[in-house]
Formats: C-alpha cells, sequence, structure tokens
C-alpha cells in the first residue's frame, strides 16, 4: 500500500473516530438561552401583569416541551444538572420533567432516573414563592413511590415559614409535619443519618423542633439517644431543649402505658395484629403514609409509632 492511500485510511480513521463522538445538538444552545431568557426572574417579584404575562411564557414553554418530548427532554434534563440553572426553574422544570415522565394524570411512576434528577433540582431551588403544597405533593408522590427524596425533604429547614395546604383535608402542615410526611413513606434507614448530621450543626430554631419531630417518628436507640443528648446540651437554647425533653418522656411514657387490652386497642383500629413484629409494623406504617396526604394518615402514623414504641423486647 502507498503511502498515499496509508495517509487517506489514517486520514479517514481519524474522522471517523472524531465522528463517533456524540455531538452536541445545535437545539442545547437555543433551548439554555430560552430557560435563561425566561426564568431569570425572582418569584413575587413582578408586578402583577408582568407575571401573568411571565406566566403565559411559562405555559407556552410547558406545552412546546410536552408536545414534542423526545427532542426537549433531554436538554430538560441537561439543563436541571447544571450548577448554574435559575433557582424557580430548579422547580418548575423538575415538575415539568416528572410530568414527562408520570403523565399528567400522574398515575405512572417515575422513571428512577428522572427521579433522581427532579430530587436533585428540587434539593437546590427556591422556595420563596413557589406553592408549598406543590412542593410537598411532588416529593410525598416520589417518596411514595421508593425513592429516596431525603435531599428535597431536608430542604425545606432553609425555609422557617413553610407550610403547605392540603385542600381535600383543610389540613394545614407546619414545616415539621410536612418534613414528617415526606419522609415516613421511606425507610427511616434512608434519612436518619442525615437528619442526625443536620441537627448537629443546625442552628434555625423551627427547623431543629422539625428535625426532632422526625427523628423521635423514627422509634430507633440511635434517635431516640441524639433526642436526649439534645435535651441535655446546655448549649442549647432552653426552649429546644425542653421540646427535645417532652419527646423523650414520651417515648418514656408510651410503653408503660400501652399494654395489654390498650396495646391491643391500637392494634385492632388499625386492623393488624398485635404480635407484631417492628419490621412488620413499620412496614405497613410506610405503606400508610405513601396514601394521599390527609388528617387520617397523620393520625394512623401516630398509632403505628405507639405500637412500634410499646413492643416487647
Amino acid at each position: 500500500m502507498g503511502r498515499i492511500c496509508i495517509a487517506f485510511c489514517l486520514l479517514a480513521g481519524l474522522l471517523h473516530a472524531q465522528g463517533a463522538a456524540p455531538a452536541k445538538k445545535p437545539v442545547d444552545d437555543a433551548f439554555h438561552a430560552e430557560v435563561v431568557k425566561l426564568y431569570d426572574f425572582v418569584v413575587g417579584s413582578l408586578p402583577q401583569k408582568q407575571m401573568e404575562a411571565k406566566s403565559a411564557e411559562l405555559d407556552a414553554f410547558w406545552k412546546k416541551v410536552k408536545a414534542k418530548p423526545a427532542t426537549y427532554a433531554p436538554s430538560l434534563r441537561r439543563e436541571l444538572a447544571r450548577e448554574d440553572a435559575p433557582k424557580f426553574f430548579l422547580f418548575d422544570g423538575s415538575l415539568l420533567l416528572l410530568n414527562l415522565s408520570t403523565g399528567d394524570d400522574g398515575k405512572k411512576p417515575a422513571d428512577k432516573g428522572d427521579a433522581r434528577i427532579a430530587i436533585d433540582s428540587l434539593s437546590r431551588c427556591t422556595l420563596k414563592g413557589i406553592q408549598p403544597s406543590e412542593y410537598l405533593r411532588r416529593v410525598h408522590d416520589l417518596s411514595s413511590q421508593g425513592h429516596d427524596t431525603t435531599a428535597a425533604a431536608l430542604h425545606i429547614l432553609d425555609e422557617p415559614s413553610f407550610q403547605a395546604f392540603i385542600a381535600s383535608h383543610a389540613l394545614t402542615l407546619g414545616q415539621d409535619d410536612s418534613l414528617v410526611v415526606m419522609l415516613t413513606p421511606i425507610d427511616e434507614a434512608l434519612w436518619l443519618k442525615a437528619a442526625l448530621e443536620r441537627l448537629k450543626t443546625e442552628k434555625d430554631a423551627t427547623a431543629c423542633k422539625s428535625l426532632l419531630k422526625l427523628i423521635w417518628y423514627a422509634a430507633t436507640d440511635e434517635g431516640d439517644k441524639a433526642i436526649l443528648d439534645f435535651a441535655q446540651d446546655k448549649t442549647q437554647p432552653e426552649e429546644l431543649r425542653m421540646a427535645a425533653g417532652q419527646l423523650g418522656v414520651q417515648s418514656m411514657a408510651i410503653p408503660m402505658k400501652y399494654t395489654g387490652d390498650e396495646r391491643a386497642k391500637v392494634a385492632k383500629a388499625l386492623a393488624v395484629k398485635v404480635d407484631s413484629s417492628v419490621p412488620d409494623l413499620r412496614a405497613a406504617r410506610r405503606k400508610r403514609m405513601r396514601d394521599p396526604i390527609s388528617d387520617e394518615a397523620l393520625g394512623d402514623l401516630d398509632q403505628f409509632t405507639i405500637l412500634i414504641r410499646s413492643h416487647a423486647p
């Protein structure tokens, strides 16, 4: 083979190798520019007429993406993964991605990859000006499907005034109950360590109370010890030490009160066997908390926790 032929073959091979690498689609740059233009604003900062116009633009963006998911979903995923993504886009774009994954009725389980992207994005989004009830519902849905939502759930600790209204039950949930609702559908082993670590460094009083309540529902020796240690920590504000102390008292009082007939009544109300094992009770509690958010579900959460905490060693 001559030198020219060899050189030609090498050049052809090089071009082929370069061409094998996935080329960046032209739509990416255009999509990024559109996202920045659409979402480069602070929620609540626009006058009403401008906000109405902005809402119409966002609706049009959703419609466009939903009309051609095969074209735009990959770009949407890439934009959500960007560290410099607009904070409101991280919320609204996550909802859009989940909509593409589960359908308008939300009955299909979210794709695992899309669920991970959405959870990560929600954990970084702005909590100012968004609908707390929508945030709560979306995270709860993902938890109910078995996804680890710890990062997204703990994110609400950054907003002391977080409060969600569940219209169907005329139920208002503060930061503490919202946190519990989002995480109790999944195994406490997934979130307890993160909650304990956050409690060690958390300075906001509302967040501390929320963490203490969540850790109490874990109903584990490790969690109970952390609550007791917090109650005895004189560097903590008296108000928080008292809150932790009250939880500690409840932990000790339940096994003393709920024995024999009292325990049997709780088990009967929940339609579970009084001699159910702790793992079975935990599984039943998770299953119940995957139901739609309601005051009834929260009541059953308390009852299941009583059975877990009153279980004979």
